[in-house]
């Protein structure tokens, strides 16, 4: 049953997409509140590819992330970073609730 679930592609694929919206939402809300990011690729994008660039750039490093690890079937790679966005969200999310304004 476990083996199902990890190897379950329209799963994890459904998951990582879901966690990749919810990150692009909490950081544009923390920014709009006076967060800043602290990611220093993001930064670099939210400098040099406009208002809106940094959100294409990522959904597209976010598809082809996907993509790949679909190419080399290995679901058990996107479980992980999964894991990690979710600690990425759950950090934004954080940061919302408590409107510090310190970091997104």
């Amino acid at each position: 049953m476990i083996d199902l679930i990890f190897t379950n592609w329209p799963l994890v694929l459904f998951i990582w997409f879901i966690l990749q919206f919810l990150d692009i939402w909490t950081t544009k809300q923390a920014l709009a509140r006076g967060a800043r990011e602290i990611n220093p690729i993001m930064i670099w994008c939210m400098g040099n590819l406009g208002r809106h660039g940094w959100i294409v750039s990522k959904l597209f490093v976010t598809g082809v992330s996907a993509a790949l690890l679909y190419y080399v079937d290995a679901p058990w790679m996107l479980w992980v970073m999964n894991l990690i966005y979710v600690g990425v969200v759950l950090w934004n999310w954080r940061e919302l609730r408590n409107d510090t304004g310190h970091s997104a």
